[in-house]
Order: structure tokens, then sequence, then C-alpha cells
């Protein structure tokens, strides 16, 4: 699979690790209150941990780190944004830019079968390059003041291609469900 210039699999990895530490506390001290949160603090943890351990980084400036397209640029200036995501939902931004997208699936695990130390748990990592005709626009109901998000097309969603998935996390109609592995040996 092919990557962004410079980013590996370990430092994905090292990212998940950073992430599903610092979201499990997060999660444990506010439970299942203001749990839409949640994708938006997956992905700033996933910029965050490849700031400073990648090729990758956020703007110096912090008000251009914070607000606009990309979360992250390597020394050559190539895009890498960020996005946490629950479950197998299609990932929300809010424009429609071209660039390298990585997106952080996460479940949370109660019963905490996937890993018994965590409830937020990473089970899939997608990335891939998207055009900006790779979108679309969600437009909001008339009443709505807030601003339209956008999308990936079925076009867009099909470039976006699993680095990693845990084979335990299986899509069940709009969400999923956790099914135990079993080794029958041979």
């Amino acid at each position: 699979m092919q990557l962004p210039s410079g980013l590996t699999t370990e430092h994905i990895y090292t990212a998940i690790g950073h992430i599903e530490a610092v979201a499990n506390q997060v999660y444990e001290a506010m439970g299942d209150q203001q749990l839409n949160l949640l994708s938006n603090l997956v992905g700033g943890l996933g910029v965050a941990a490849l700031d400073r351990s990648s090729p990758y980084h956020r703007d110096p400036d912090p008000n251009i780190a914070h607000t606009h397209f990309p979360d992250l640029k390597n020394e050559r200036g190539v895009p890498l944004e960020c996005k946490g995501n629950h479950g197998f939902n299609s990932p929300n931004a809010h424009n429609q830019e071209e660039g390298w997208f990585i997106i952080w699936r996460y479940v949370i695990d109660k019963e905490k079968r996937l890993d018994q130390n965590r409830i937020l748990k990473i089970f899939r990592v997608d990335i891939g390059y998207l055009l900006i005709n790779d979108w679309k626009i969600m437009p909001r109901g008339p009443k709505s003041k807030r601003t339209p998000n956008s999308a990936p097309t079925k076009e867009g969603m099909r470039k976006l291609r699993p680095l990693f998935r845990d084979p335990r996390v299986l899509k069940k109609g709009r969400g999923f469900e956790i099914v135990d592995i079993v080794n029958t040996g041979s």
C-alpha cells in the first residue's frame, strides 16, 4: 500500500498507541457525555502524535494549524489530514480538499473484549489520496445555522484503503459488532 512520502507504518502504530492512551483517559473522565467530541479528539490526537513522531508537522502558527487544511505537511509540502471516526461511518470535513487523508476508526468497547485495558480502541486505519471531486457537499436543513459538511463520494471512499484492521470488528447494518475469533486448530 502506498503511504504519503516519508510516513511509515511504525509512525502510524506509534500514533495509535498515543491516541488510545489519551482518549481512554478522557473517556473514563467524561463517560458517555458529549460522545460527539470523541471523533475530534481522536483526530487531534493523531495529528499531535504524527507531529511528534513523523516527518509530518503542524504549521508553527497556531491560528493556521487549528483552522486550515491540512493538519500536517512534510518538508516538501505534502498535505496530510487526520480524521477520527466512530465505527464505519463516512468521515466528514468542512471543506473539499485534495491531499492525503488518514482516518482513525475507533469503537467504544465497554466490555473490553478487544483490549482488557481500554474501552476506546482504534480498530482500523484507512489512508488514501483524495481529489477535490472525490468529495460531495452534505447540505444542512433550511433552518440550520451550522456550516455544511463534506463527505467522500463512493469513489472517494474506495480510495481510502485499510492499512490496519482488527478482524474482530465487523460491520453490521449501520453499526458494528465485535466477534470472538475462534482458532479451530488444524
